[in-house]
């Protein structure tokens, strides 16, 4: 594993692939099928039997953990319900100690697996093996804190019985996969100012289709659909095709291209064979993408439009870490980007995230560059330029793990096919940022060549430009806006002019670079009505203005001063 661009490993993010590996509940029947989880393997330096081998398979009674203290699920001490743990699956708490120990203690106890509830929201976790996980030798898996409340009754009344191991000749008839086996769209959000017809923007579709079963399946075929704002707009079925046992086949189905884009859209891709499936609940997928002014490879809230963060991750350095995403188009110069939006949490209970430091960077990615895989292996640190960096401090009352705007102090405008790196910088290990660990961009990263998310930890000096393990992205949104709209000084053209943010929600700052004494500023809308009149001195080296009560909208701003020196631009104001 190459240190510099390997994926970065379990490291307090959501990350790990199902692969064929499944937790699938057997009974009480209103709980079965499967669930997601992540779960331990040598090359994460545990020494659990490998989970890949059919044999290694686990069926039996859930049993929650009881340590004999406060909060007896947590098994973090020898367990004083070793005898009703013993020849079962374990079940406990995230918390308080390593994952290697907890598997330790359940294995002492006798159990066959420990199952681990993710006590934060969101995904489960990758797990770290810690000091002892290299001891553990019992399969090892961990449910979000969702499945744990779901099935939190039935394991308590001793009704609950599961599988956990791979699906490889389980079953007689089951073709199926996973999401890391789909190629999906290449982003979860993308500006429309770059999106403006088919040849600027498209994606392959497909799946990699495994039979899992002892028999040959005939008549295999897969169908991917696409609905816009709840219209079907795309919709194809696959030729149908054999699979023998164990084999493994790519469906190609085709590229999803319109002649315009806008809105929000849904891709669901779906299994059939005419032999029959006996486990179906790994034949179906769905995921979304949106076309609005934030570029990210998170999915979007319909309802907000902003990124999904169902999990949080840093690079558990002391002395900090950057979590940061690729970005580079041939037509990036329609657009400026005025600022990121992104989401945090703390690490530590009672530890407030009010006020606290965050770093906004943007890197120029000046690496000859042949494609995310030559890059690998050239084994070098990437070569970056940076273009702006500023400090953003967490407002009060921020609330943690939802969406924060931060501005940029000085907006930057694209270049056309430049690479840019767009980073969240961690400055302490108690705080995290947020990521998408649903998601799963492995294929994407194979078949287009390029790179998603990028960590960089300052305790070793090294970036991981593959990201973390899972194929998951950050959630970091990159507001892309009309780059006209950005308003450079058109007497001047310098940038220690601009106006920030732009878009400005609360209040606008002008830098008056070239001007002296009182100024008049004039505010006029898209129509051209003037809607506002202020006036500053120039002495102040920055005038704020409020643009509160404003709708959302392109502004035109005229600067006026009594000694005869003008200036004009445009703002974007409003949420």
């Amino acid at each position: 594993m190459n240190r510099l661009y390997a994926s970065l490993l379990a490291i307090g993010c959501a990350a790990g692939t199902q692969a064929q590996v499944i937790f699938n509940m057997l009974a009480p029947q209103n709980l079965a099928g499967t669930y997601d989880i992540t779960w331990t393997d040598q090359a994460g330096g545990w020494g659990t039997v490998d989970m890949l081998d059919p044999a290694n398979s686990v069926e039996d009674t859930l049993v929650f953990v009881s340590d004999g203290t406060a909060a007896d699920s947590l098994g973090c001490e020898d367990l004083v319900n070793a005898a009703d743990v013993n020849g079962n699956i374990a079940v406990c708490y995230r918390g308080v100690c390593e994952f290697g120990m907890k598997g330790l203690k359940a294995q002492t106890a006798g159990a066959r697996a420990l199952i681990i509830i993710n006590n934060q929201p969101g995904a489960p976790v990758a797990m770290g093996a810690g000091a002892e996980g290299v001891n553990d030798t019992i399969p090892i898996v961990m449910i979000s804190d969702v499945d744990g409340s779901t099935l939190l009754a039935a394991i308590e009344a001793g009704v609950a019985y599961g599988f956990i191991g791979s699906i490889n000749g389980l079953f007689t008839n089951d073709i199926g996969f996973f999401r890391s086996d789909v190629l999906i769209p290449q982003f979860g959000s993308y500006p429309p100012l770059l999106a403006t017809n088919g040849t600027e923007y498209q994606f392959q579709m497909g799946i990699w289709v495994t039979n899992y079963g002892t028999a040959d399946q005939t008549g295999v075929t897969a169908t991917a659909t696409i609905t816009q704002d709840l219209n079907t707009v795309y919709t194809i079925t696959s030729d149908p095709i054999d699979i023998v046992s164990g084999d493994s086949v790519f469906i190609d189905l085709g590229d999803f291209i319109q002649p315009s884009y806008a809105g929000n859209y849904s891709l669901d891709y779906t299994l059939q064979s005419t032999t029959g499936d006996e486990f179906d609940s790994n034949n179906a997928y769905s995921t979304t993408f949106s076309i609005n002014e934030i570029f990210s490879y998170s999915t979007m809230d319909f309802g907000s439009g902003l990124p999904i963060s169902n999990s949080h991750a840093n690079g558990s350095a002391a002395g900090g870490s950057e979590l940061c995403v690729h970005f580079r188009d041939p037509n990036a110069s329609r657009v400026g980007v005025p600022g990121i939006y992104f989401s945090a949490v703390s690490t530590t209970a009672g530890t407030d995230i009010d006020g606290e430091l965050f770093g906004i960077k943007v890197y120029h990615w000046t690496d000859e560059f042949g494609g995310y895989q030559e890059f690998i292996d050239l084994a070098q640190d990437p070569s970056l330029d940076i273009i702006q960096s500023n400090d953003f401090e967490m407002p009060a009352g921020y609330v943690e793990g939802s969406m924060v705007y931060a501005p940029l102090i000085t907006p930057v405008i694209l270049e056309d096919n430049l690479r840019y790196m767009f980073c969240i910088e961690i400055y302490s290990e108690l705080f995290r940022v947020g990521y998408n660990s649903v998601l799963n961009y492995e294929r994407n990263q194979t078949t287009y060549d390029q790179p998603i998310t990028q960590v960089y930890d300052a305790d070793a000096g090294t970036w991981f430009v593959g990201g973390f393990t899972g194929g998951g992205a950050a959630t970091t949104g990159i507001q892309m806006v009309d780059a006209n709209s950005i308003g450079l000084d058109e007497n001047t053209g310098g940038t220690d002019a601009l106006p920030y943010p732009n878009p400005a929600e609360e209040q606008l700052r002008i830098p008056m670079k070239g001007f002296d004494g009182n100024t008049t500023i004039r505010i006029s809308d898209a129509a051209g009505k003037l809607i506002a009149t202020h006036r500053v001195n120039a002495s102040t080296g920055t005038a704020v203005i409020p643009t509160t009560g404003h709708a959302r909208g392109l502004y035109s701003f005229e600067m006026i001063s009594d000694k005869g020196t003008t200036r004009a631009f445009k703002v974007m104001l409003g949420r």
